[in-house]
């Protein structure tokens, strides 16, 4: 059998060989793809530094870093932030509302590098780059772009003060600032869940490849505050909140579904190299009686579960359920929120390579999971599984799997990263084999990142096809459609990521000698 489907029968039954693939991970073969219909021109890899698109597209600016947002915050003009990732699309009768990450800093050292700053004041700005930003947008000649308003607001490492639902909110009931947020997902009453990745990166020295805020004591963050999942309501008729019965660890996206009892559940995975999968399910049922609090409150209190791909079954990371976490020295439920990981792991939670995006089926509600790449076992190109919960529901505590596709030559695309449906069924991914990477062995084949369509049934399944190729050094991430399905948005992150001021690899996307800049694009469809 060929390689795909070989693994997609091994799936259900053989675990080891599924996530610890080792060196089969990293073997590639070049094989043409079958024709399919996927209603663009599908295009090849590519180098260029520019965001690349099939015959008969194009891309617009939406807003980039450093754009003013047309509001004031406590430290001064607000603007909008760097390395955007997620993105949440709330339409209105005029005009829509995108809530967007910014996940990590890569230009303020380049806008700001004629300035001599201290250390102090560096940390500052970046503080500033990080968080989440909410903007209005306009449609006008057909094209979306950003309308500086008062009502635009920004979320940065420095501000506001955010409330702490759940157990935690006994040990503190607030935190200032967001950072690292990376993918999220969408609320059944229209709020945005933004994740909190990689926040132990940001006191650590920059010399061990970290920020360096804890170089200067007063910058340094209580890192306790940090890793959660972030709601925030576009109208602001809910207040912020980090929700601590979500689980502490780098959260990469949260896929929401309602279980067949009603009650709400939060698919969530922990972007690193053996880490888990996991799921919240809500204590009560969600009913359309509640106001767009009570919904939210429904985040407040539930149960927290791990995945043992296994024994194929959820096992509870609560102290009043599951013995063994007692047995292995957590004293609360908060305590076991806040050392996630080593409560998943204490109780057998299964080590995956890198979770990163997910997104439910909207025909028949399974998870699909990315797993990007575990490059220590030789598993360099990752894969995306189906996770198919016992009787469709998402309440379940059975569940079977089975590969949809595995990353390299084959199936055209490597390290999926973030995945999504537009509202016609049709599955997307798109790719993020790291900067450093790029061109090389053994990712030189794929060139830039890409973002792919990729059939769920007939000749093309599990075989990628290109859309968009990405500028140098950039990632597309937050792929999110409009509901009409008439206008995709994309982040374009980190242009040029790595490359010194001096000898810059991208200037996308003002070109000539200009500084690169992430920035949200629109691409309409057809």
């Amino acid at each position: 059998m060929e390689r795909r489907e070989f693994l997609v029968y091994a799936g259900l039954g053989c675990v080891d060989l599924l996530f610890r693939q080792g060196p089969v991970g990293a073997f590639s073969f070049r094989k043409s793809r079958p024709m399919a219909k996927v209603g663009f021109t599908p295009i090849s890899p590519a180098s260029t530094d520019d965001l690349i698109l099939p015959p008969g597209y194009v891309y617009d600016i939406v807003i980039r870093c450093g754009d003013l947002l047309g509001s004031k915050g406590p430290q001064g003009l607000e603007f909008f932030g760097d390395d955007n990732d997620f993105i949440a699309f709330f339409p209105s009768s005029d005009h829509a509302t995108l809530i967007v990450n910014h996940e990590s800093v890569n230009a303020v050292h380049r806008l700001d590098g004629a300035r001599k700053l201290t250390r102090d004041e560096w940390i500052r700005a970046e503080k500033l780059h990080v968080g989440l930003s909410k903007i209005r947008i306009e449609k006008k000649n057909g094209v979306w772009k950003y309308a500086p308003s008062k009502l635009n607001q920004r979320v940065t490492a420095s501000y506001p003060k955010i409330e702490m639902t759940g157990p935690v909110s006994s040990e503190f009931t607030s935190v200032v600032g967001s950072l690292a947020n990376c993918s999220g997902g969408v609320t059944p009453w229209g709020t945005a869940l933004s994740c909190e990745e990689n926040f132990d990166e940001y006191n650590l020295s920059v010399k061990k490849g970290g920020h360096g805020w804890a170089d200067v004591a007063s910058q340094a963050i209580d890192e306790r505050h940090c890793g959660w999942v972030v709601e925030w309501d576009p109208d602001g008729t809910i207040p912020l909140k980090k929700h601590s019965a979500l689980g502490r660890f780098a959260h990469e996206a949260a896929s929401v579904r309602i279980g067949a009892s009603g009650k709400v559940v939060v698919y969530l995975g922990d972007d690193g190299e053996g880490r888990c999968l996991y799921k919240f399910v809500s204590e009560k049922p969600l009913q359309e009686k509640m106001t767009r609090q009570e919904k939210s409150s429904l985040l407040h209190t539930g149960v927290l579960w791990v995945a043992d791909f296994k024994k194929l079954e959820w096992l509870a990371l609560d102290i009043n359920r599951n013995p063994n976490l007692k047995a292995n020295g957590f004293k609360s439920q908060s305590d076991i929120l806040m050392r996630c990981r080593e409560a998943a792991e204490g109780v057998g939670g299964t080590p995956l390579d890198r979770p990163e995006g997910s997104a439910i089926s909207p025909t028949d509600g399974s998870l699909y999971l990315s797993l990007s790449n575990h490059k220590k076992i030789g598993n360099f190109h990752g894969q995306i599984i189906r996770v198919i919960e016992r009787g469709d529901d998402a309440e379940s505590l059975a569940f079977q799997f089975e590969t949809f596709l595995v990353g390299g030559s084959e199936s055209s695309l490597s390290c999926p990263d973030n995945i999504t449906f537009d509202p016609k069924g049709g599955f997307w991914a798109s790719c993020d084999i790291s900067s450093g990477s790029i061109s090389k062995k053994p990712y030189a084949e794929f060139e830039n990142n890409g973002f792919f369509y990729i059939p769920l049934s007939g000749k093309g399944m599990g075989h990628a096809y290109q859309f968009a190729s990405a500028p140098i050094g950039a990632e597309l991430t937050g792929p999110r459609f409009t509901p009409e399905g008439d206008t995709l948005f994309l982040s374009v992150q980190h242009p040029g990521e790595g490359s010194p001021v001096d000898k810059l690899s991208s200037h996308w996307p003002d070109g000539k000698q200009s500084i690169p800049l992430s920035a949200v694009v629109s691409i309409a469809m057809k």
